[in-house]
């Protein structure tokens, strides 16, 4: 038996070439997504807290890992004006043609543009805790948690029950 040894270094970036490599085949579904993002911020008049919220490239990036790995059930936290909600869901909407989307926003009650076949339950104005609680008392898993937003430590352990196998953590503005 052999084995290969791939640095943290190496392993990053043939990671994101294989998860980005259809990008010319999903060239229509770019245009589209990117279209649907930029009408998404006319949403930022209804926040009462106005935050950041991802850039396209990130938004990209969701999408083609959402639909890579064919993500059915996805937990966000952050949802803001939902471009990184509905860059997955229109992932998983071209992928497999229905799914769910759990997302929570502490902040905000913003009603989000978009009417395809994946269910997005938004918790609004609602700390992630809770959202995970009831998740965790619906006995709810998940294939993709993208957390864009606090997460404080005494969640882990209800965040890891939701948690599959292969569940995918992908992460935005990680800092410690």
């Amino acid at each position: 038996m052999s084995f290969i040894t791939i640095s943290q270094r190496l392993f990053t970036p043939l990671f994101w070439e294989l998860v980005l490599s259809r990008t010319d085949a999903w060239f229509s579904e770019m245009a589209l997504l990117k279209t649907h993002l930029n009408n998404l911020e006319k949403g930022r008049s209804q926040a009462d807290y106005n935050t950041g919220s991802i850039n396209f490239s990130s938004a990209w990036s969701l999408y083609c890992l959402a639909r890579h790995f064919k993500t059915q059930k996805v937990l966000e936290i952050g949802t803001f004006i939902g471009k990184s909600t509905i860059s997955i869901a229109k992932a998983i909407e071209d992928e497999l043609g229905a799914g769910e989307i759990y997302t929570c926003d502490v902040s905000n009650s913003i009603d989000l543009d978009y009417t395809g076949p994946v269910k997005i339950r938004q918790f609004k104005k609602t700390m992630s805790a809770d959202m995970i609680g009831q998740l965790c008392k619906e006995d709810k898993k998940v294939d993709l948690v993208f957390i864009d937003g606090r997460l404080s430590s005494e969640e882990i352990p209800n965040l890891v029950s939701l948690l599959k196998d292969n569940t995918i953590v992908a992460l935005d503005d990680f800092e410690g």
